[in-house]
């Protein structure tokens, strides 16, 4: 191979591994974009707000802390918080009242200052799934 080949060679692998890296950004991107899609028509504006908070937590699948439930309900209605000058205090009564009636349960793990709000049906006893276990969010 004499010199001009080798460039052209080396400036077409330039060329794939820009294309490959693009390709990356994109999967990354779309992967952050898809990290909370609620399902609009499964929402119902009527509902309660302890059936709003259910509703979020069923559609992620997975433990939720109460940021992640903040973000759910704004995506999909933002006038439920919209007025309130802090959102965790005035969902407190509301998760309280769910997990009183057995709709939510919570979890607290060690080293985490926030708690873990759960599905009952996701827990084996007193015990979370392995499954979902495995989906606890890294804080």
């Amino acid at each position: 191979m004499n010199e001009h080949d080798k460039i052209l060679n080396l400036e077409q692998k330039v060329t794939t591994l820009e294309i490959q890296i693009k390709q990356c950004f994109d999967k990354i991107q779309q992967l952050e974009e898809s990290r909370i899609i609620l399902d609009p028509y499964a929402y119902n504006p009527e509902a309660t707000v302890v059936a709003k908070i259910k509703l979020v937590i069923t559609q992620l699948d997975t433990p939720c802390t109460i940021k992640m439930i903040i973000e759910g309900l704004n995506q999909l209605d933002k006038s439920t918080l919209l007025s309130q000058q802090n959102p965790n205090k005035y969902l407190s009564p509301f998760l309280h009242r769910a997990i009183k009636y057995e709709v939510l349960r919570k979890i607290k793990l060690e080293g985490i200052k926030s708690h873990i709000y759960c599905l009952p049906q996701w827990f084996e006893g007193e015990i979370l799934s392995t499954f979902y276990r495995q989906r606890l969010p890294i804080l």
